[in-house]
């Protein structure tokens, strides 16, 4: 392996690994805010783009919470996110 393709390798999985973890931050993020009730922090995390929510809502109802992940849905009027309410 070249060295070029080993460093693209090595930063692949250095963007995968913060990738996830912002993500894994979001979903518990997302859940205490549920828990809470506060809906101005829900409505904080919808209306970014970083993680999508999409993504966040998606791995929420994998781990079978459902209710947050709907929270997060109706919490913005974006356009982005009027599929992710229906889903």
């Amino acid at each position: 392996m070249s060295l070029v393709r080993w460093r693209r390798n090595r930063i692949f999985v250095w963007a995968a690994a913060c990738l996830a973890g912002s993500v894994r931050a979001q979903e518990e993020a997302v859940v205490a805010a549920f828990e809470k009730g506060d809906a101005a922090a829900l409505r904080a995390m919808a209306e970014r783009d970083d993680p999508d929510p999409w993504v966040v809502a998606e791995r929420l109802c994998a781990a079978g919470k459902h209710e947050p992940a709907l929270a997060l849905a109706r919490a913005s009027d974006r356009a982005a996110l009027a599929g992710l309410r229906a889903y």
